[in-house]
């Protein structure tokens, strides 16, 4: 990473976030055990009962940190032709720190060049230099 990138190791460790353990889990234990093992190396997790279970075994005080963080729905519901505003949206809600924007709800070749590489290009550049990524 020191290699291709500038970001921190710190940024790299929330970035890696673990969004939704139920979601692809069966059941309470397999997603607290599962967010668990996501905890070892990173710190990003949505899920509540990943911070119990390392609470209750490891005694840690926080194990987990979340940020902002779109889901298909919450784009979607914005219809495709709203898909930028959904964005745009998002970036105004939260204009400080980290987001995470789904964008492959219709195209996600359109939204990465169009969308966020060109209409919406110098908002996120503008977020850069107020180190809100």
């Amino acid at each position: 990473m020191n290699q291709t990138d500038d970001l921190t190791v710190d940024i790299a460790n929330l970035s890696l976030s673990r969004f939704r353990s139920y979601h692809v889990k069966l059941n309470h234990s397999s997603a607290s055990i599962g967010g668990a093992a996501h905890l070892v190396n990173f710190y990003g997790t949505d899920t509540i009962a990943v911070l119990q279970l390392c609470r209750k075994y490891y005694a840690a005080e926080m194990a987990g940190f979340s940020i902002p963080a779109a889901e298909h729905s919450t784009i979607t519901t914005w219809k495709k032709s709203g898909e930028s505003a959904a964005y745009l949206n998002i970036l105004e809600q939260f204009p400080d720190g980290s987001v995470s924007v789904v964008s492959d709800s219709y195209d996600l070749f359109h939204a990465v060049s169009n969308i966020w590489g060109d209409e919406l290009r110098q908002y996120v550049l503008d977020r850069a230099n107020k180190d809100a990524l």
